[in-house]
């Protein structure tokens, strides 16, 4: 696995990072590249993923950082892997994650080493970039791999990088293929090795991310979400407006708001305060957070808190 890199240089420093935004520099950065004005960035943790990883790990190799359940285990170990979004700004869910699969008897893993997929490259056209990181992925990730390991991945972005860009990119590479046949997300990873809740919760908003709905997979965190709520809707059948940096810009972000104003906006709204609103996508989560009152879940979380 490629050496340990230290964390990014705003993730040194994230009370300084945060302090900054909400600053006249920061106001005047976020003009300067074409932010809103009126869009809050979102903020660093206090705590990167990492640290908390490494205070709760049972083990350690030269490349992964080991977690335990604390009864019998159940099956092989999985790979959890750390996106960066959650990683330095809701670390909270991948530490749910975490909770989840020991709860469930399943042993984990986190590369001690920094792997991004690179899902934001593509979005600006940065393709040889989005290549090479795909390559010391393949090189240093997946070499490292266990045997028949499976690959939990939280954000859908990165599941469908390592799910078509990837494939795209390495067609010939029997090491891509691997990755994405190991690539899934927590809820498939349970559903195959037949866990479930142990109760269930109220109700529920869900709104899934676009890039489920683009690549027409088999939503096992919506058959999930469906056992863990004693009722469960789902307004939005299209995109909630936020779409990476799409609902950010000056420029666009009045048709994300349009967007979302559509049916999630006054679903959300309409919705009694104990009603939970789940979303697996950071962006739909801060789309929700930006256009109501509510705070959305991760289906991990909800997940957890069944288990």
């Amino acid at each position: 696995m490629a050496r340990t890199r230290p964390p990014p240089v705003p993730a040194r420093a994230p009370a300084l990072v945060n302090a900054l935004q909400a600053s006249p520099l920061g106001r005047w950065s976020k003009a300067l590249l074409g932010i809103a004005p009126d869009k809050a960035l979102p903020a660093l943790a206090r705590e990167p993923f990492a640290r908390w990883a490494e205070r709760h790990a049972d083990g350690t190799d030269a490349h992964f950082l080991r977690l335990e359940p604390g009864g019998r285990a159940l099956g092989t170990p999985v790979v959890l892997w750390a996106d960066s979004v959650n990683a330095h700004y809701r670390p909270d869910i991948l530490a749910s994650a975490v909770r989840a699969l020991l709860a469930a008897g399943i042993p984990v893993a986190i590369a001690r080493s920094r792997f991004c997929c690179g899902r934001p490259l593509y979005e600006y056209g940065f393709l040889e970039r989005a290549r090479a990181q795909l390559a010391a992925i393949l090189d240093g990730f997946h070499a490292a791999l266990p045997p028949d390991a499976q690959v939990i991945v939280l954000e859908p972005s990165c599941l469908s990088v390592f799910r078509d860009e990837l494939l795209r990119l390495f067609p010939d590479d029997e090491r891509a293929a691997d990755l994405a046949s190991r690539a899934m997300t927590l809820s498939s990873c349970l559903t195959a090795r037949e866990v479930r809740p142990a109760r269930t919760l109220g109700r529920g908003v869900l709104h899934l991310h676009c890039h489920d709905k683009s690549l027409a997979l088999p939503s096992d965190e919506r058959d999930w979400m469906r056992r863990c709520f004693d009722e469960i809707v789902e307004p939005e059948n299209g995109c909630c407006g936020m779409a990476g940096t799409y609902g950010m810009r000056t420029r666009t972000r009045p048709i994300a708001q349009q967007l979302f104003a559509r049916r999630l906006a006054p679903a959300i709204a309409a919705e009694e305060a104990g009603t939970h609103v789940v979303a697996n996508g950071f962006s739909c989560r801060e789309q929700i957070r930006d256009g109501s009152d509510r705070a959305a879940l991760h289906p991990v979380e909800v997940i957890e808190r069944c288990l």
